[in-house]
């Protein structure tokens, strides 16, 4: 696997996470058109909210002495749990190969 395919995989598990989670199923229709908070349909909803929330926050971790999937680096073991999904997020975007290639049709730099 090339590293766009890797980091195409990635971006693709990471938005199914955020889709599984926020989604207008788990949450109370409004016609309010100012920001509002959310409300949960119940508290079954809620609990599946805070389970998906942790499993997307949580530290990608190899399994026994394998290495860790799609060659992700493991987090500083000196790293906060809250601040490892930013840092990942950070890596990811310094880093990102998809839409490096400037345009065939214009002269715009990306």
């Amino acid at each position: 696997m090339n590293d766009i395919e890797r980091e195409a995989i990635i971006l693709n598990s990471a938005w199914k996470m955020i889709d599984g989670m926020v989604n207008w199923a788990m949450f109370v229709r409004t016609d309010l058109r100012e920001p509002t908070n959310l409300m949960f349909q119940d508290d079954e909803h809620a609990r599946m909210f805070v389970i998906l929330l942790g499993d997307f926050l949580s530290q990608v971790r190899a399994l026994g002495s394998q290495a860790a999937p799609f060659g992700l680096r493991a987090a500083p073991a000196d790293a906060h749990p809250s601040t490892q999904y930013s840092a990942r997020c950070n890596d990811s975007a310094s880093n990102r190969l998809r839409g490096t290639e400037p345009c065939a049709t214009c002269t715009c730099k990306v």
